[in-house]
């Protein structure tokens, strides 16, 4: 039975230092919790602005999908939806001892890019997920808050 859909706000906050030129840029929207089979759906929209100047910026409209799933011991994938409707692995997140925290181990690799992520489900109900970029082009790290993320904890359970 699938569990019924959420629409909850949430916060995000950016930081990089690339090449010494170093931003943050924070952001708000909604996301929406939703489950379709035994994945879990997260679905963002919002806007960001440069925290230093709090002006929108251009093209600082977003939107986001990405598709959690169980896997074996614990484990979470994390997939993207592709194009042509199917979902790409981008990265396995491996349980803490708390059993409320997870972690990537190997990065995920795209062209000269690596990307590691780290999920937090804290004591308030709070979803923290943090993601961080390295490569040539890319230094920075996203922590996205999302206060009485309850349908997460739910979906856990399953």
């Amino acid at each position: 039975m699938p569990l019924p859909s959420v629409k909850t706000t949430f916060t995000f906050e950016a930081t990089s230092t690339l090449q010494g030129r170093e931003w943050t840029r924070k952001g708000e929207g909604t996301a929406t919790f939703s489950t379709q089979g035994e994945d879990l759906w997260i679905d963002e929209e919002g806007q960001w602005a440069d925290a230093n100047e709090e002006t929108v910026l251009q093209g600082a409209l977003f939107e986001k999908r990405l598709v959690y799933r169980k896997a074996e011991e614990g484990q979470l994938e994390i997939l993207k939806p592709d194009v042509d409707g199917g979902l790409q692995p981008l990265v396995t997140v491996y349980p803490g001892e708390s059993g409320r925290t997870w972690q990537s181990e190997d990065p995920h690799v795209c062209a000269e890019d690596l990307y590691s992520v780290r999920i937090a489900f804290l004591e308030d109900q709070e979803l923290q997920v943090t993601w961080m970029a390295k490569g040539p082009q890319k230094d920075y790290t996203t922590l996205s808050c999302y206060p009485a993320a309850t349908l997460f904890e739910s979906w856990l359970s399953l």
